[in-house]
């Protein structure tokens, strides 16, 4: 047992997981969804040349937003999954 919180595990900043897990991780470890952010920022600045389309990994919310929300604020900790369902972390 590698004694890793379970909202952590395998691919820390995964889009599949639920808002509440990455709104976790934001708040915690903020520096870990820092490759997800530049990622999307770079999508997005893509995007706006050649499309209208957002270029967000969610449709409801981009990881600067997840990162932005948490800053001063305090967390009750995630209690249910609201997880999209994926093989990589069986």
């Amino acid at each position: 047992d590698l004694e890793i919180p379970r909202y952590l595990v395998n691919c820390v900043g995964c889009f599949l997981k639920g808002k509440r897990k990455l709104t976790e991780i934001a708040y915690r470890h903020p520096r870990y969804l820092d490759w997800w952010k530049r990622q999307e920022e770079t999508a997005v600045s893509w995007a706006a040349k050649e499309t209208t389309d957002n270029a967000t990994f969610c449709s409801k919310y981009s990881y600067a937003e997840l990162l932005s929300s948490t800053k001063g604020q305090c967390t009750l900790g995630y209690e249910a999954d609201d997880d999209l369902p994926c093989d990589c972390t069986d």
